[in-house]
């Protein structure tokens, strides 16, 4: 049987827990507010829908709100794990981070707003994601990996063990929909740009 408390209590929910305890008490109270707040209200803006699957190196847009926008990349693509197949591994970078930096590969860590996520292609077939470029260069994004915190254990998005921790770390999972807008969303709020 699943104990759902030991799940809670893992490395990334307890950083979290963490990070939120150490932020002004008027960024707690924003976050708080969206912690309650309808889907509806913070998902991403749908931009334009487009079927076809993306491939490492296609640059996206996306847009939190009707007034900032953010850019993407595929890092990785036909990723097959967790029983799902044609997965992509995509990276979105804070405000101001522009196309021409993606394209010559002039970016680090720190332009990441979130880091790298495992999602599916219904972010573009919905029109979240909208791609707008493509880049040859091979974007360098070192020492990432996934959680699994049922098992304890890092991946990378093969499902692969890994034996240390990644410097950065997402949960092992796709990410839904409504999932990467709350998360762009709180990080916003941190950054006190909402």
């Amino acid at each position: 049987m699943i104990d759902i408390k030991n799940i809670n209590n893992n490395i990334l929910s307890n950083e979290w827990e963490e990070r939120y305890s150490k932020l002004p008490h008027s960024t707690q109270k924003k976050l708080d507010i969206l912690r309650d707040t309808k889907v509806s209200e913070y998902n991403l803006k749908v931009i334009k829908r487009k079927y076809l699957y993306p491939s490492i190196g296609d640059i996206f847009e996306l847009f939190p709100t009707d007034d900032i926008k953010l850019y993407g990349v595929v890092i990785n693509n036909h990723i097959c794990n967790l029983t799902v197949k044609d997965l992509l591994v995509v990276v979105i970078f804070k405000e101001g981070v522009d196309i021409d930096k993606i394209k010559n590969n002039q970016i680090s860590d720190e332009d990441l707003i979130l880091p790298p996520q495992i999602i599916t292609k219904q972010y573009w077939s919905m029109g979240f994601f909208y791609t707008v470029a493509h880049t040859e260069e091979q974007i360098e994004i070192k020492d990432y990996g996934f959680y699994n915190a049922l098992k304890k254990v890092f991946y990378n998005e093969y499902g692969e063990e890994l034996a240390h921790r990644p410097k950065m770390l997402n949960m092992y999972g796709v990410v839904t929909l409504s999932g990467i807008a709350y998360k762009i969303r709180r990080e916003l709020i941190i950054s006190n740009r909402l």
